[in-house]
C-alpha cells in the first residue's frame, strides 16, 4: 500500500482589533494565543482525516462495485473467499479508525470555559463541513459492510453447496460400489 500524504493549506491572521471569522481558506483571531491555534489545528486535521477515509472507502466501494457487476454480469462471485473476507475486513477496520481518529463527539473540554473558542471551533467545524462529511463516509461505510456482509454470506452458500455436492457424489460411489462389487 502507497502511503499518501495529504494537505490542506489554511492562513491563519492574527490582528489584534479583529473579532474571530471563518472563512473559506482562512481563519482571523484576536490574537495567537495556542488555544486558539490548537482549535484551528484540530479541525484542519479532522477535515484531512476525513479527505483520507473518503479516498479509502472511495477505492473499498470500486472493489463492491465489481463484485456487484460480476454478481449480476456472470451470476457468480469474482474473488476467492479470502480475498472477500479480507475486503469485509478492511471495511470494518475503516469505520473504526475513522471512529477512533476523530474526536467529533468528543469537543475539546476548553470549548466549555471561552465562548470565543466555542464559537471558532463550530464555524470551522461548519466551514469544513465535518459533521455532514462525517455523515456521508458512516453512509457509504454501513452500506459497504451490508454489501460485504452479503458477498460472504453468498460465498458461505456456494461452499454449503459444493459440500453437499461431494456428500452427494460420494454417496452414489458408495451405492455404485456396493452394487458392482463381488461380496
Amino acid at each position: 500500500m502507497r502511503k499518501v500524504e495529504d494537505r490542506e493549506d489554511f492562513l491563519v491572521i492574527c490582528q489584534a482589533d479583529q473579532n474571530v471569522h471563518v472563512s473559506f481558506d482562512s481563519v482571523s483571531l484576536p490574537e495567537a494565543r495556542f488555544e486558539y491555534i490548537d482549535i484551528v489545528a484540530l479541525v484542519v486535521a479532522e477535515s484531512i482525516t476525513m479527505d483520507h477515509y473518503d479516498g479509502v472507502v472511495e477505492a473499498q466501494l470500486e472493489q463492491s462495485l465489481r463484485i456487484s457487476e460480476s454478481l449480476q454480469k456472470k451470476g457468480r462471485l469474482p474473488n476467492s473467499d479470502r480475498k472477500m473476507r479480507m475486503q469485509l475486513g478492511s471495511s470494518m477496520t475503516a469505520k473504526q479508525q475513522l471512529v477512533h481518529n476523530l474526536y467529533l463527539l468528543d469537543h475539546p473540554e476548553v470549548l466549555w470555559e471561552d465562548q470565543r473558542l466555542d464559537k471558532l471551533y463550530f464555524d470551522m467545524v461548519n466551514m469544513f463541513e465535518i459533521q455532514e462529511r462525517f455523515r456521508g463516509l458512516q453512509y457509504k461505510l454501513d452500506g459497504l459492510q451490508e454489501d460485504m456482509s452479503l458477498v460472504a454470506f453468498l460465498s458461505s452458500n456456494q461452499r454449503m453447496e459444493r459440500m453437499e455436492l461431494a456428500i452427494v457424489f460420494l454417496i452414489v460411489m458408495e451405492i455404485v460400489l456396493a452394487l458392482f462389487m463381488p461380496k
